[in-house]
């Protein structure tokens, strides 16, 4: 069973065998030069370019990229601005699980000979949690309910001496000292429709789209992707 294993360590030098993805959390506006990006340009350059290439930088987007043999960063947009927005922080939770979901759809359809995405793992520093001002009391559960329940196995990296993260769930501890951030219902557009929806009024599906109620039925009735994975 796939489980999150959290360690000691840097997250530019994952631990294990076969193919691993780092995951880290980028800006939309395409800043790039504070916080882990600093040590994943210091140890690739292809990261850092891509990112600065992309064109365009739309939350919950992903651009895997290649870095060394069974080895790819992950560049995620899930940080909304650069800086709090009043008592905001720039994270942006529907973001986040929106890019896990389509890292599990890229490895589900790169897998050869019946492959799954339980044959890849995941790593990452404490994504979100830095710079973009996440709870990790909130990315931990979006994390179980993507990779873990894909089947893929999660190293989170704590660099020793590094940046505190907030976590409500121990406000008590001196570790935790950025103050507490509240969860914000970013806006989402249905891929069926193409309306707006905030995020608590739209569902992912398993094959990575986010849908409305409405469009949500007609897409269970369609897909054959999520209509395996229901039957299952």
């Amino acid at each position: 069973m796939a489980k999150i294993t959290y360690i000691q360590g840097d997250a530019t030098s994952p631990v294990g065998e076969g193919r691993k993805v780092i995951v880290h959390c980028c800006n939309d506006q395409g800043g790039w030069g504070s916080g882990f990006v600093v040590a994943l340009t210091r140890k690739w350059w292809q990261p850092e370019h891509h990112y600065r290439n992309m064109g365009e930088y739309n939350l919950g987007s992903v651009a895997i990229v290649p870095v060394a043999p069974e080895l790819c960063v992950a560049n995620l947009i899930g940080q909304s601005g650069i800086g709090n927005h009043g008592h905001i922080p720039p994270i942006r939770y529907e973001a986040i699980r929106k890019g896990f979901q389509r890292i599990i759809k890229y490895e589900t359809e790169r897998g050869r000979d019946g492959e799954g995405p339980e044959n890849t793992s995941i790593h990452m520093p404490r994504l979100g949690c830095g710079l973009a001002g996440g709870d990790w009391a909130l990315i931990e559960p979006l994390i179980e309910a993507t990779f873990i329940e894909a089947g893929m196995d999660v190293t989170v990296y704590d660099f020793p001496g590094g940046v505190p993260y907030f976590d409500s769930r121990n406000e008590g501890s001196e570790q935790f000292v950025r103050e507490g951030s509240e969860r914000v219902m970013a806006e989402v557009v249905c891929d069926g429709c193409e309306d707006t929806f905030s995020e608590d009024e739209t569902t992912g599906t398993e094959c990575g789209v986010d849908l409305c109620d409405s469009c949500y039925e007609t897409h269970m009735q369609d897909c054959k992707v999520c209509d395996e994975v229901e039957d299952g």
